[in-house]
């Protein structure tokens, strides 16, 4: 509950300077005005899909090396020889 407030702040301004990066390209690109705001708002939608995406795998990656599969996929690093003492 304390970060709701400061969560809620962060993606009101990641909504608006994505809105307006893609408003900005697209009437660099020569796009008309409801394009220009269609452009920046998809950015939005594609962020969250970005985020959800990295939500379901992150999790499932962070255990891929406990498995067994993955210890005999992945070769185990020799140990490193220590350097000659003078």
């Amino acid at each position: 509950m304390p970060v709701l407030i400061p969560a809620a702040l962060l993606a009101i301004v990641n909504i608006a300077t994505k809105t307006h990066s893609g408003h900005l390209a697209a009437k660099r690109a020569g796009i008309g005005r409801p394009g220009r705001w269609r452009t920046g708002l998809t950015l939005t939608p594609l962020a969250a899909a970005y985020v959800l995406t990295t939500i379901i795998v992150g999790p499932l990656l962070a255990r891929l090396p406990d498995t067994d599969r993955f210890e005999t996929a992945v070769p185990k690093r020799a140990p490193r020889a220590s350097a000659p003492k003078k």
